[in-house]
Parts: structure tokens; sequence; C-alpha cells
């Protein structure tokens, strides 16, 4: 047996040919991608925004695969042809998804009209995670980042530009809108949240990090790299950037239109036929003195989840908790790390709802964001 072999087997390493296979027939995004810079860019065309998407998210997951190879195989040279599990499982994930990403645009550029199955902007693709992590994954996956993030700012610097149409051929602007430094603010403000996130996860990764910080450098990272993929959409599609909302100074009109604005999604089919949630509601709407910070309250708990700061509370069995059994029967959620929200200071891990509504007794209007557990 080759030494590689053995060593690659005594560290429970298996073989890159599975993902090789996949990143040679990936590579097609590469010249889809020049191709697609060379006749049209984001502010020429802005009727194919949606194949700009798919072609930055088949892109980006591919340039991800590629470099997390690259810099495995650089770091760790003894084993070359072989990868952890970790890397084989993320790396595999990462090539799937931009094979769908890239057949998507390739739809797209023949029928404008094609749309995605799935809410935009996407995801990235999950992972199945094991322990300890390797530090050359979490090396590699760290130089991956970095990768993205450069393709990032470069597109931000030309998103920033005014249109520049080529001289001597007539081509369609994009006409930037009034918000458009407006948007540039928004863009630079998450482009901002996520090096915060990956300068992190280098400085926890540093030459003397024990393994333990494993599992802290690589949701730093996860957080980083959604960050990234978010901004590639977003100035792919700019009708995508979610602004920053200015609460409204006036009471909403009664009757409410919306009943269900701040509850669970998921609860809400079950919750309507439920007379007495529907009374709570009705009373929580006519008694908030001032709907207005309610809402303020319910927006910064949603930039918070855009922003991977608050996820869904799960139990230990992996179902979520569902919705807080008082008014406006808000999701259960959890934070992914230490944050200030709606006033309180949080720790990673806490769970939390919001609440409004009328004490019964009392009749004080309360509206806050209370901790569960």
């Amino acid at each position: 047996m080759p030494i590689r072999r053995m060593v690659a087997a005594l560290k429970g390493e298996t073989s890159d040919q599975e993902l090789q296979a996949h990143r040679r027939a990936g590579a097609v995004i590469y010249d889809l991608l020049y191709k697609s810079s060379q006749t049209s860019t984001w502010r020429q065309s802005p009727e194919r925004a949606f194949e700009r998407l798919c072609i930055w998210n088949a892109f980006a997951l591919q340039l991800l695969g590629d470099k997390i190879l690259e810099a495995e195989g650089r770091l760790d040279p003894l084993t070359s042809g072989y990868v952890s599990p970790q890397t084989h499982a993320l790396v595999l994930e990462l090539y799937l998804a931009s094979s769908e990403w890239t057949q998507t645009a390739q739809l797209a550029q023949r029928d404008p009209d094609v749309r995605p199955g799935r809410r935009l902007p996407a995801a990235l693709p999950d992972w199945k995670q094991a322990r300890p992590y390797p530090r050359v994954f979490l090396e590699a996956l760290l130089e991956a980042a970095a990768a993205l993030q450069t393709q990032v700012l470069a597109r931000l610097a030309d998103f920033e530009r005014l249109p520049n149409p080529t001289r001597g051929r007539p081509v369609r602007v994009y006409t930037f809108p009034a918000n458009h430094a407006e948007m540039v603010q928004t863009l630079r403000r998450r482009l901002a949240q996520a090096d915060l996130k990956h300068g992190h996860a280098a400085r926890l990764l540093g030459p003397s990090a024990p393994p333990q910080v494993g599992q802290a450098v690589l949701k730093n990272l996860r957080l980083a790299l959604s960050g990234y993929y978010q901004l590639g959409q977003w100035m792919a599609m700019p009708d995508l950037i979610e602004l920053p909302k200015t609460p409204s100074t006036r009471p909403p009109s009664k009757p409410l239109t919306d009943l269900w604005r701040y509850t669970d999604p998921e609860a809400v089919p079950q919750l309507r036929r439920d007379s007495a949630a529907k009374k709570a509601l009705e009373d929580m709407w006519e008694a908030d003195p001032e709907p207005q910070l309610t809402q303020a309250f319910h927006e910064q708990i949603e930039a918070a989840w855009s922003q991977g700061l608050l996820g869904r509370a799960l139990k230990p069995s992996g179902k979520p908790y569902g919705h807080h059994r008082t008014a406006p029967f808000a999701p259960v959620l959890v934070a992914l790390e230490d944050l200030d929200l709606c006033g309180r200071s949080l720790k990673e891990g806490q769970m939390v709802a919001l609440e409004a509504y009328r004490v019964p007794r009392s009749g004080e209007f309360r509206r806050k964001l209370v901790v569960l557990g």
C-alpha cells in the first residue's frame, strides 16, 4: 500500500476522485460567467437579473468548492488526493448545488421568464457537521471565504459606479433608482458584518489555537460565507436588497388588514381556527397605544434573523419549539451569538420571543422581547 494511502487511511480520509469529477463538470460555470460579463452586466440589462443571480450562485458555490480542495491539497501534501469526511461532505454539497444553479442559469438564458422554486435570496446548502474539526479543514474553509470576499468586493465596487455604457454600440443602460445611495450603504453594512465574522474566525484559528475552538471557527465562517453569498445575490438582483424600514409614526388603521403579521407563519393555519387566539390578537391590536413601536421591535427581530444572528429554537428531538404561548404568538427563536436586541442583551443559546399584549386585570400593555428558559 502506498504511503500516502496508508497515512490517509490512518487519518480516516477518503479519496477525492468523486469531488474532482464534479469539479471538472462544474467548471463550465467559469466560461458561462465570462460570456455573461462580455455581453451583459448588471447595469446594462435589468431584465436579466435572475439569470445573473443564478450565475453568481453557481459561480460562488463552485469557487468555494475549488478553493477548499486546492487549499487542503496544499496544506496537507502528505495525503494529497485524499480529504477528511468533513471536507468531502461540504465540497460535495457545494458542487451539487452549483450544478443546479448552472442549469437554471442556462434555462434562464433561453427563457427570461424562468424563476426558481425557492425563496430568494437563496441560502447556502446545508452540510453535515462532524467533530472534531480537522485544522486543515478549517484553514481551507478560511481561505475559501477570503476568495469569495474578494469577488464580493470587486462586484460592490462595480455596483457603486455610475452606468458607463460602451461607446459605439447601443446598450440598454440600467437607470439607478433614487435610493441607490441607500442600497450601497446597506450593502456596505452587510459586508462589514460578514467581514467581522470572517476576521473573528481568522483570529480564533491562530497558530496556537486549541482544537476546542473548531466549532466557534466554523460557526463564524458559516455566517461570513452566508453574508458574502447573499451580497452577490443582492447585487445581481437589486430588487432583493432589504433596505432598513422606517417605522411609521401613525397607528395603523383599524380594522387591521393583517391580524397575524407578527405570528409564527407555521402556526397561522392552526391558530386561525382558534377563536381564543384570534380574540387575543384583536385585543392586542386594540390595546396597543404605540403600534409603531411594536412594529419596530418586529423589524429588529427580522433584521437579526436575516443577518444570521437568530435562528429557530429546536427541541432535543430536532423539531422546532413552535410559537410562543402569548400574543402575538411569535416564533420561538434562539440567539446564535451574543447580541443586543430590542433593549435586551442576549447570550448565545438563549431562546426568545416577542410579547405584546394587554394584561387582563390591570389593563397594562406589555411589549418586550422575553427570554424563555
